[in-house]
């Protein structure tokens, strides 16, 4: 966008991107007076908030007749057998494992930002290595767990309560150790 005109008038982003583009100053700065709308943090009042998700651990309830519980059950092959699916990147998969490895909700952010943090976290994430099949749009988990490529996968809460809904799956989704997000517009 900086080498010549945005192709676009409005872009959704999700938080990382937001950040991101706040800090290299490459968005407009809301001007609206629904400060309501707007996102919940002061520094990027260059958004309006447009969705809020929860990615979380969504199992197929037909194959696992225990369903996994926590991130630590996400990544105990032995106990719940078959390949995983994670979000390819490091949105939400480092947060996911060092909840794996015990790090309390309300610590992985702290965790991940002292030094050794994000090397724990890859660390655990090279326990589940040879389980895992990356995913990069938001739709795969859910083809992957009708396909039985995996038994259980990251995904977003809407996606999971929509296939539920629409062609009667029976894909359960645990909302504790979920990572919540809001994408946000914005104007280049």
């Amino acid at each position: 966008m900086k080498a010549g005109v945005p192709n676009w008038d409005v872009v959704e982003v999700e938080a990382e991107e937001l950040a991101l583009g706040c800090a290299d100053g490459i968005y407009k700065r809301s001007t609206g007076k629904n400060s309501a709308a707007r996102t919940h943090t002061s520094r990027q009042q260059s958004a309006i908030a447009a969705s809020a998700t929860s990615s979380g651990r969504p199992a197929d309830c037909d194959e696992l007749k225990d369903a996994p519980k926590t991130w630590a059950d996400f990544w105990d092959t032995k106990k719940f057998p078959g390949k995983r699916g994670l979000r390819k990147g490091f949105e939400y998969a480092l947060e996911f494992a060092l909840m794996a490895d015990g790090v309390p909700v309300d610590k992985v952010c702290e965790v991940l930002s002292v030094e050794g943090g994000v090397d724990r976290a890859f660390k655990k994430l090279d326990e589940l290595k040879a389980d895992i099949i990356w995913w990069d749009a938001g739709a795969q988990p859910l083809q992957l767990l009708s396909s039985g490529q995996v038994v259980m996968t990251s995904a977003y809460d809407g996606r999971i309560s929509g296939i539920n809904r629409t062609e009667g799956k029976k894909f359960g989704f645990v909302f504790p150790g979920s990572v919540y997000a809001i994408d946000s517009w914005v104007i280049p």
